[in-house]
């Protein structure tokens, strides 16, 4: 099994994001975001697009 990196080679041109199980979302969960103030939102926001950032 490959194991995660934040270093990826310099010549990797794309990423496949794979999962299992019995849940997946690859959206957004707008019932999710009810539950959190206008703050909240943003920084939650802020942190997934800092993760896919180091795809």
């Amino acid at each position: 099994m490959n194991r995660p990196t934040s270093a990826l080679p310099s010549w990797a041109k794309a990423a496949v994001i794979t999962a299992e199980g019995d849940h997946f979302s690859a959206g957004l969960d707008f019932d999710e975001m009810s539950e959190r103030n206008a703050f909240e939102g943003v920084h939650h926001s802020r942190m997934w697009h800092a993760a896919f950032a180091k795809l």
